[in-house]
């Protein structure tokens, strides 16, 4: 008759018309179906639920910001960055309730720990420029906004601080009898910080009109190119298979199996493609970076109309 028998360390199984198998299992090797733990297990999530904690006190912050508590609100963007303090954007919310407070320095500060964690972070050079223009220190406001249009040159909100500043600073000449420049032709009074902003545009307007027409021609040679590979696919599939076909490397033609041409002109298709995609998403950005130059040019010379009326 079947006999088993079974324990922590043996199993026994013998079946009608076999011999008697003892296999001996360690209880070593049997699997445990308790997941493993280990430091670096308990550590990662410790670091996830600290991150999902300072992302719901940075909602909670965002909240009593927009009420316009901004007690409430730095306490709770201060508890976000205990959480997580490797985030550049709990320290650029909190440079803001900063800012709307009148604690300038603390402003300051924040803001550069923001730019420290993440150094094309262009909201920190805006915040970074607006706690120092309140500090009086013009000249660093003036290079940190600088140092953000580097890295887009056609922020909006930058471009507009900046001629606010120099606005601010040419008020302040004014005061001391800095004499206005007459255009000729009855055109508006400029005054020199006026003038020389309209000057720096107006090369950047320039500036941006040849880059995006380079990326206009770049985007025709491209369409050539995958026109040209179109053509080059349907005259080899018309071809006799026992036609022999040459690939043209420089100067020189070689003997080329019909595949690996194909296989070339995939290729190259899919790298037309993909260049193509990419050259019309940066002539769109041109497109909107232009925009937004044309725009503060004509914005500073409406100012400067209604200033001299």
């Amino acid at each position: 008759p079947p006999k088993e028998r079974d324990s922590n360390h043996s199993i026994w199984r013998q079946n009608p018309g076999t011999h008697a198998v003892q296999t001996r299992i360690s209880a070593a090797k049997v699997p445990s179906c308790r997941p493993m733990s280990s430091p670096e297990a308990k550590l990662s999530q410790q670091v996830a639920s600290a991150e999902a904690q300072a992302a719901q006190k940075k909602e909670e912050g965002n909240a009593a910001f927009a009420a316009k508590d901004y007690e409430s609100a730095a306490r709770l963007y201060t508890a976000a960055i205990s959480l997580d303090p490797t985030s550049h954007v709990y320290f650029s919310n909190r440079a803001a309730v900063y800012q709307a407070q009148g604690l300038f320095e603390k402003a300051e500060a924040d803001a550069r720990e923001c730019l420290r964690r993440k150094p094309d972070f262009i909201k920190g050079y805006f915040r970074l420029a607006l706690a120092q223009q309140e500090l009086g220190l013009l000249d660093d406001a003036e290079k940190s906004l600088k140092a953000g249009l580097a890295i887009d040159a056609g922020n909006a909100d930058l471009t507009r601080q900046l001629r606010l500043l120099r606005a601010k600073r040419a008020g302040k000449k004014k005061k001391r009898s800095a004499a206005p420049v007459r255009q000729k032709g009855g055109a508006p009074k400029i005054d020199e910080a006026t003038a020389q902003e309209l000057s720096e545009l107006g090369e950047q307007y320039q500036s941006t009109q040849r880059e995006l027409a380079s990326v206009q021609q770049s985007q025709r040679l491209c369409a050539i190119d995958l026109k040209k590979v179109e053509i080059t696919r349907r005259q080899l599939s018309e071809l006799d298979e026992s036609a022999t076909v040459l690939k043209g490397i420089g100067k020189m033609f070689m003997r080329a199996s019909r595949a690996e041409i194909l296989q070339g002109l995939s290729d190259g298709k899919d790298k037309g493609e993909k260049l193509t995609s990419e050259l019309k998403s940066k002539e769109k950005y041109l497109a909107r970076r232009l925009e937004s130059q044309e725009r503060n040019l004509k914005e500073i010379m409406a100012n400067a109309q209604s200033e001299d009326a």
